[in-house]
């Protein structure tokens, strides 16, 4: 197996964004679906619906990143707006 390849499995050979996605979906209490497209784009969007926050709510229902870090970091602002 190549390096690369080992870089990208956990160590019961799960490739890494598998264990990624569900970990950040996880700690978001499933309210978000997580997936990483061929492009490499993190993306994450909303089960809830538009606007459960409210009149004046944003409703965004998709959040896209470049990283997993960059990706929690912007469901996290989504989620301190969705709070009513």
């Amino acid at each position: 197996m190549s390096e690369s390849a080992q870089r990208d499995e956990d160590a019961g050979g799960t490739p890494f964004a598998v264990v990624t996605t569900d970990a950040i979906e996880a700690a978001f209490g499933g309210r978000w679906g997580i997936w990483l497209s061929y492009t490499g784009r993190w993306w994450a969007a909303r089960h809830d619906g538009p606007n459960p926050g409210g009149p004046g709510a944003p409703a965004v229902l998709l959040v896209r990143a470049d990283d997993p870090d960059q990706l929690k970091a912007r469901i996290q602002e989504q989620e301190l707006k969705m709070c009513p």
